[in-house]
C-alpha cells in the first residue's frame, strides 16, 4: 500500500497507549511500521509522516526530525509538527539545547520536567517534557529526532526504549531515503548533460545538403544512445571542391561524443588549408598518437568531390568500404581499408575515382552492415548492395529494410549513413 497518500490509514506508530504495559504488542507494532516506514523513499514525504504520526499517536505537542547538513556542520529542521518557534531549515547549533546536546554526544535525552533542566531552551509555552533520541548510522550522528509533550513524566521506560528503538529504524530509512534522492538527482543531472550534449552534437551535423547541380547529396545519424561517437561532415572547400566525411569514434557515450567533437574541429582545419584526404589524415593520425591516450581511435572516410572533373579522391582510416553504384553493377571503392586513426603509425594513400554520368554512392558506419536480427545475422554488405541497386533507393529506402530486417532486435551501434547520387529518387 502506498504511504502517505491518506491521513485515515493507520498511524506508523500505532503502540499501546501510554501508561500500559504490551511489550509484544508493540514489539510487533514498531516491526511493522519499520517495514513500512523503509519502504518510503521519498525523503519529505517520510519525514513528514513520522512526525505527524508521532505526534498524533502520543498526544506531542510538537514532534520534529532535524538532519545533518555535511556542508555547514550544523543541525538543521527538515520535518516539523507543532512547533510556532522554528521553521524547515532553520539550524540548531552543535552543543546548543537539548538537541544540540545530543547531536553532541551521540546519547537520548530524555527531561521528564524541563523546567528543571537548565538545557532546555523554552520553545512552546506548553511543553513539559522532551524526548531527544540521536539517529546514527555506523556510529555517526545524522540527525535527531525530538518530541515534546505537554504532560510531566508522560513516558514510561518501556515506551523510551521503544521510541529509541523506533529511531534506529527511522535512521536507516533516512539514510537510505537520502541515498536514493542523491542518486536520482544525479541520474537527473546526467540526464540533463546528456541531452545538453546530444543537442550540441547534434547541431554538429550539417544542416541542410550541399547545393550542386545534378547532384543530391543526403545524410542521416541516429545516435545509440544519448549521445554517439558516429558522425557525417559536409565541407565546402575554397576552390570550390566539396569534401564528404563520414567517421566512427571507438566506444560510446559522453568520451565518444567529445572525441568525435575535438576530431571534428581539427579535420574541418586542415581540410581548409588545402590538404588532400590522404594528407589530412596522415597530419590527424599524429595529432591523435601524440595527444589522445591509448585505446581511442577513430574509423573514417574522406572523399573530396571535384564538380568540374566530376571525379572523387577518397582516403579510408579502417573505415567500411563506400558503394559506388552505376549500370546495374557496385563496386567497392577502397578495398584496402587502411588502420584508424590513433591506432598505430600509419601512411594513408589516395584513392582516385572516375565517376560515371549516373552514380549512386554510399558511405556508412559499422552500425549498419552489422545490425543485427533475432536470428543474430548481419545484414551486411550484400544486402546493402542489393537495396543500392533499387531504382528508386534513398535514405529511407535502406533505414525502412533495416528496419524490417531486425524487427524487434533494438540497435547495438550508431547507425550513419551518406548517399551522393545523380538524381533525386522519388520517395
Amino acid at each position: 500500500m502506498a504511504l502517505g497518500t491518506s491521513r485515515r490509514q493507520e498511524s506508523l506508530f500505532a503502540l499501546a497507549p501510554l501508561g500500559t504495559d504490551s511489550r509484544i504488542d508493540d514489539l510487533l507494532k514498531l516491526q511493522r511500521a519499520a517495514q513500512q516506514i523503509n519502504s518510503i523513499l521519498d525523503l519529505d514525504l517520510l519525514l513528514d509522516r513520522i512526525v505527524n504520526d508521532v505526534a498524533i499517536t502520543f498526544g506531542a505537542v510538537e514532534s520534529s526530525i532535524l538532519l545533518k547538513n555535511y556542508e555547514t556542520g550544523q543541525y538543521e529542521f527538515a520535518a516539523i509538527h507543532g512547533c510556532t518557534e522554528h521553521m524547515k531549515c532553520s539550524c540548531v547549533p552543535l552543543g546548543r539545547g537539548l538537541i544540540g546536546h545530543v547531536a553532541a554526544t551521540g546519547k537520548h535525552v530524555y527531561v521528564p520536567d524541563v523546567d528543571k533542566d537548565p538545557r532546555y531552551i523554552a520553545c512552546e509555552d506548553d511543553t513539559h517534557a522532551e524526548l531527544d533520541i540521536p539517529l546514527k548510522i555506523d556510529g555517526e550522528v545524522i540527525g535527531v529526532f525530538s518530541i515534546a509533550h505537554h504532560d510531566v513524566d508522560p513516558f514510561s521506560p518501556q515506551q523510551v526504549n521503544l521510541l529509541c528503538d523506533l529511531a534506529e529504524h527511522i535512521a536507516v530509512a533516512v539514510h537510505n531515503a537520502r541515498k536514493y534522492q542523491h542518486e536520482r538527482e544525479e541520474g537527473d543531472k546526467l540526464r540533463r548533460e546528456q541531452e545538453d550534449a546530444r543537442e550540441i552534437q547534434q547541431a554538429l551535423l550539417p544542416k541542410a545538403s550541399p547545393l550542386i547541380p545534378g547532384i543530391v547529396i543526403d545524410g542521416r545519424s541516429i545516435s545509440h544512445g544519448a549521445v554517439g561517437g558516429d558522425w557525417y561532415d559536409y565541407v565546402p572547400l575554397p576552390d570550390g571542391k566539396l569534401a564528404i566525411v563520414i567517421a566512427d569514434v571507438a566506444g560510446k557515450g559522453m568520451p565518444a561524443a567529445l572525441l568525435m567533437s575535438g576530431v571534428r574541429g581539427m579535420l574541418r582545419s586542415l581540410l581548409f588549408a588545402g590538404l588532400q584526404p590522404d594528407v589530412a589524415m596522415n597530419k590527424l593520425n599524429e595529432t591523435l598518437l601524440s595527444e589522445v591516450p591509448a585505446g581511442r581511435y577513430i574509423t573514417m572516410v574522406v572523399a573530396v568531390y571535384d564538380p568540374s572533373l566530376n571525379m572523387l579522391v577518397v582516403a579510408n582510416a579502417g573505415h567500411p568500404s563506400p558503394l559506388l553504384a552505376a549500370d546495374g553493377e557496385v563496386r567497392v571503392i577502397t578495398h584496402d581499408c587502411g588502420i584508424p586513426l590513433g591506432m598505430m603509425s600509419a601512411t594513408y594513400c589516395p584513392v582516385v575515382v572516375e565517376l560515371p554520368k549516373q552514380f549512386k554512392l554510399l558511405m556508412y558506419s559499422d552500425g549498419i552492415s552489422e545490425a543485427e536480427n533475432t536470428a543474430s545475422e548481419e545484414f551486411g554488405p550484400d544486402r546493402l548492395t542489393s537495396v543500392l541497386l533499387e531504382s528508386e533507393c534513398c535514405l529511407d529506402t535502406i533505414f525502412e529494410r533495416l528496419r524490417s530486417f531486425v524487427g524487434i532486435r533494438p540497435p547495438h551501434d550508431d547507425q550513419t549513413v551518406v548517399m551522393m547520387q545523380t538524381k533525386a529518387p522519388d520517395c
